[in-house]
């Protein structure tokens, strides 16, 4: 199951955060597990490719472009933010350009 999968790239990086773990992160490792689930049934399935699939193959682009560049070597949350804007980037995406939606005057344009 791919939420299982970002879920182990995120607990990867959420714990480099931390120079000594809490004492709750498996707690914390759960809640997170739980919001993973929750993005990802926020993609729509009918959107043929601003999706879920779409959303992990960005988080693993983004987990490379962090790790290539040493991007959170200095500070472990900028690293973990990164790759959590990748997770959420097209959530609810409607499937159509912005400018369409602009077209017909839809709220969110």
């Amino acid at each position: 199951e791919l939420v299982a999968h970002i879920h182990e790239l995120f607990t990867d990086y959420f714990q480099k955060c931390f120079e000594e773990l809490p004492d709750n992160t498996d707690l914390l490792v759960g809640q997170l597990y739980g919001y993973i689930r929750t993005i990802a049934a926020l993609y729509r399935d009918k959107n043929s490719y601003h999706n879920w699939r779409h959303a992990c193959h960005v988080v693993l682009g983004s987990c490379y472009l962090v790790d290539a560049t040493n991007l959170g070597s200095e500070n472990p949350w900028i690293g973990f933010a990164a790759i959590f804007a990748a997770l959420v980037h097209d959530v609810k995406h409607m499937g159509v350009p912005n400018a369409q939606l602009e077209e017909e005057d839809h709220m969110i344009a």
